[in-house]
């Protein structure tokens, strides 16, 4: 697979993986894997070659084979490895960024508790929340009636919402699906992240992946995909 790439940004991407990325060029990197369609791939395909060569490197007892080529598939379990990369560096952009005007807001309603990080063919509602990619999201009501829409709330929780759909953020861990189809991926750090649903329904997830899926008249459909 190949990508339309400079070498700076392949630089930056070593850079990450090692763990050396300067904090100068932190936000320009998090705002190009949120607006280049090939930059999760490219973090993907860079990310599995990286950990083969680490995981290879201490069972060598001659020279280093040429690692095999992965096979990137858009897999939830391939994307996983690029979700967990993104998760971290999005909440040190997040810190950095969003934590001054934070401090200085002591009302609930003013705080942002997600962002709206992709979307794909997206035609939003009415909504009281800001729609355009890259906006830092306060409590309150997000619809989409076309597309799908990606948020990811302040403690690392990322749900993709497939319209038409309706989803009250609550909090930075919190949000409530009125209608619609949600899919919900739950690293540790999120551990906790809670989804209401209709009837009184309310999943409290402990770390895994899940979709909920409300119709109005019908309840709510729950279904986990990994862990418990």
């Amino acid at each position: 697979m190949t990508h339309p790439s400079s070498p700076d940004r392949l630089t930056q991407i070593d850079a990450y993986l090692d763990g050396s990325l300067d904090p100068a060029d932190l936000a320009d990197f998090t705002v190009w894997l949120m607006s280049d369609p090939s930059a999760p791939d490219l973090l993907t395909e860079k990310s599995l070659v990286h950990s083969w060569l680490i995981d290879h490197h201490h069972h060598q007892a001659a020279a280093i084979p040429t690692p095999p080529t992965p096979t990137l598939r858009r897999s939830r379990s391939v994307w996983y490895i690029a979700a967990a990369a993104l998760i971290a560096l999005a909440l040190t952009a997040w810190f950095i960024l969003f934590s001054a005007p934070q401090s200085e807001s002591p009302n609930p309603s003013s705080t942002t508790v997600a962002l709206l990080t992709n979307t794909d063919g997206a035609v939003f509602g009415e909504s009281t929340v800001p729609t355009a990619l890259g906006s830092a999201l306060t409590p309150g009501k997000l619809t989409l009636t076309a597309g799908s829409a990606q948020i990811m709330f302040q403690r690392g929780a990322v749900v993709d919402l497939h319209a038409p759909a309706t989803l009250h953020l609550i909090n930075q861990n919190t949000a409530r699906l009125q209608r619609g189809e949600l899919y919900a991926t739950v690293p540790p750090a999120a551990a906790g992240f809670t989804v209401h649903g209709a009837e009184g329904l309310k999943v409290i997830d402990l770390g895994t992946e899940f979709s909920m899926h409300v119709v109005a008249g019908r309840g709510s459909d729950v279904r986990v995909f990994a862990g418990h």
